[in-house]
């Protein structure tokens, strides 16, 4: 039986999905996307990448070259608690707070996924991943986190300083189950306001 916590202490859950387009094809069809989603996101912006390039010399002034490429649109749906991130690298669906459940996020993300792969002409996928990133306020100081998480950090009662944070990662092959699978675990803390710290566990 599915336990649903009233104050689940889920920051986001993604689903991502990287793929291949046919060559030559534009981002129009992306405009086309968000214009057809506009009732269920009528938030629309461009994702866009930016790259600076510094060139200096002993004899010249530095000179700085931007290059500003759009490659997608970001939509969110009036409550902000739903992105959807479209892209011809791939398709990414995040779920904000409050969280419900897998069953309804992963219901909602379907048709989304089958409206993009129509418009986009996608040809496969190349990567598919499931991400649920937790954040929780705890009281007490960052070494304390091992009485919560066994992906922590242990630290020594005496001689030793106290952590202001850390970040430790666990990556897991899953071939067993999945051809391919990989399971990763971040599990970081740091002190925040409050005699509290935020613990963070984000599955991948």
């Amino acid at each position: 039986m599915t336990r649903l916590y009233r104050n689940a202490p889920i920051a986001e859950a993604v689903i991502d999905l990287k793929v291949e387009w046919p060559a030559g094809d534009s981002l129009e069809s992306l405009d086309s996307l968000a214009s057809d989603l506009s009732l269920q996101f009528p938030t629309s912006g461009p994702l866009q990448t930016l790259e600076l390039e510094l060139q200096a010399a002993a004899d010249a002034e530095p000179q700085v070259r931007t290059d500003r490429q759009l490659i997608g649109r970001r939509l969110d749906n009036a409550a902000r608690t739903r992105v959807l991130q479209v892209q011809r690298a791939g398709f990414t669906y995040s779920h904000l707070p409050p969280y419900t459940d897998w069953t309804t996020f992963r219901g909602e993300a379907l048709p989304l996924w089958t409206h993009y792969v129509a418009v986009a002409r996608v040809t496969h996928a190349t990567r598919i991943a499931v991400r649920v990133i937790n954040r929780l306020a705890l009281a007490g100081e960052v070494g304390d986190v091992s009485k919560y998480c066994t992906l922590g950090l242990s630290v020594p009662a005496i001689g030793f300083p106290k952590p202001g944070k850390y970040f430790l990662q666990a990556q897991i092959d899953a071939d067993t189950d999945v051809p391919g699978c990989k399971v990763i675990v971040n599990s970081g803390a740091a002190v925040i306001e409050g005699g509290r710290y935020e613990l963070l566990l984000d599955f991948d």
